[in-house]
């Protein structure tokens, strides 16, 4: 595999390039949508129309190289864009791109509802496989798009496009103006019924910066911004989620929806954080042979249950979270706790009856991770109820719990409640441990 960056390259494969006859490859900065809304971003070496299928040197948001590539059959495609820069990796690009074509701008309108309003290249669009585009506002980072045909909904000149969204907003006015209503309220309200939340919220801040007691309004612009964060979950792009997820917070901070997403996408940034981290540290374990099993992950597929103890910073999160993001990679679920914010949130939440939720998501997940256990610090009620969970977990999900425990001294993990309920006992005798040595991290 030759790389776009030069010194990504092994020395023979360097040398091969630069003895070769034909110029060096051009490298575009694409972005590809799939219909599905799958994004991904990076450098591929053709924008061609024709093609079957486009093939991505993948890079972070940042333009930072993951060094994988990725083949995308175009009918699987909702448009392909050239764009003009990376955010933090400047990548030498094409400097010739078209200047704007004769033919009058088109709205198009895609399947997923999304509309963009270009100029076509070519004159001979109506007959295409794809349309290659060139957007009309030239200050957003799009340069070209080619767009599927089978992804896109209606094709429409700009004029008649206008004509239309006239209609239907005068019309939607017409049956859903009240009284007390601004004019950007209700422009707010058209553009979410279309589930443009993007517009929608910006109607909605401004109709809120003239009465910023309206409580309404307020309330619909959490909604919206929600809704943001939930599309860039779906897209996992999870720090932007987490941004639209506090700006929810900053407007209502008792949001419970807002509040519970915000708290999994720090856990799950940090899980990967961590992961990453983990990747680059060694750790030292009482049991070489157990320590590898661990470390491979296949337990988690099991449904085994693991203690992992050890002293402070010997590397017991990083680990925990490096087999976390293994187990996601096979599709399954998991949540990760960090024992004494969970039982905060429980106790903070049970009034209105969220806790209920907190639990039962944690008895159905596929592997669930309980960093820093301390049975002492458990209400005596919310004690009994957790380790009735991770009983019933036994054979059926993995679990692993945490703690900062001597290697002699994993028997304690659970206080006293073993001497009474026969299947926790069994479920600490039976599950695999390992001891992490301080000097691992």
């Amino acid at each position: 595999m030759l790389y776009p960056y030069t010194e990504q390259n092994t020395r023979e494969q360097r040398e091969v390039t630069e003895r070769a006859v034909e110029p060096p490859k051009q490298w575009y900065k694409v972005v590809a949508h799939t219909q599905k809304g799958s994004i991904y971003q990076g450098l591929c070496t053709a924008f061609e129309r024709e093609a079957s299928e486009i093939e991505i040197f993948l890079h972070d948001k940042k333009g930072k190289p993951f060094n994988k590539r990725k083949v995308i059959p175009f009918e699987k495609l909702k448009a392909l864009f050239l764009i003009k820069q990376f955010e933090d990796y400047p990548v030498a690009g094409p400097e010739n791109i078209p200047a704007p074509p004769p033919n009058a701008p088109l709205a198009v309108e895609f399947h997923d509802g999304e509309i963009i309003v270009a100029r076509p290249m070519d004159t001979n669009w109506k007959n295409a496989k794809r349309i290659l585009l060139r957007p009309e506002d030239s200050s957003t980072n799009n340069l070209l798009l080619l767009a599927e045909r089978t992804a896109i909904k209606s094709v429409s000149s700009l004029d008649v496009y206008k004509q239309e969204q006239a209609r239907a907003f005068n019309e939607f006015v017409r049956s859903h103006f009240k009284p007390g209503m601004s004019h950007e309220e209700c422009l707010g309200d058209y553009y979410f019924s279309r589930m443009d939340y993007w517009h929608a919220a910006e109607f909605y801040r401004t109709a809120l910066e003239h009465t910023s007691s309206n409580a309404r309004v307020k309330n619909k612009l959490c909604v919206s911004k929600y809704n943001i964060g939930m599309h860039h979950i779906k897209n996992k792009d999870y720090p932007q989620a987490l941004q639209y997820m506090e700006l929810v917070l900053e407007l209502d901070p008792e949001n419970a929806w807002a509040r519970e997403k915000a708290s999994k996408l720090q856990e799950h940034l940090r899980m990967q954080a961590e992961a990453k981290a983990s990747k680059h540290q060694e750790f030292a374990s009482n049991d070489s042979s157990l320590m590898e099993r661990f470390v491979e992950g296949h337990w988690v597929k099991h449904r085994q249950h693991y203690i992992l103890t050890g002293p402070a910073h010997a590397g017991k999160t990083r680990l925990a979270c490096s087999i976390g993001a293994k187990a996601t990679k096979y599709s399954m679920n998991v949540i990760y706790y960090r024992v004494p914010q969970l039982i905060e949130r429980i106790l903070s939440q049970k009034k209105d009856g969220g806790d209920i939720q907190i639990l039962r998501a944690m008895e159905k997940t596929d592997f669930l991770i309980l960093d820093d256990w301390k049975i002492e610090i458990f209400p005596d009620e919310e004690r009994e109820e957790f380790l009735e969970i991770i009983a019933d977990r036994y054979k059926r999900q993995a679990t692993l719990i945490i703690a900062e425990l001597p290697d002699n001294q994993w028997h304690q993990i659970f206080g006293t409640s073993t001497a009474t309920n026969p299947k926790l006992n069994q479920v600490l005798y039976d599950a695999l441990k390992v001891h992490l040595d301080k000097r691992g991290g």
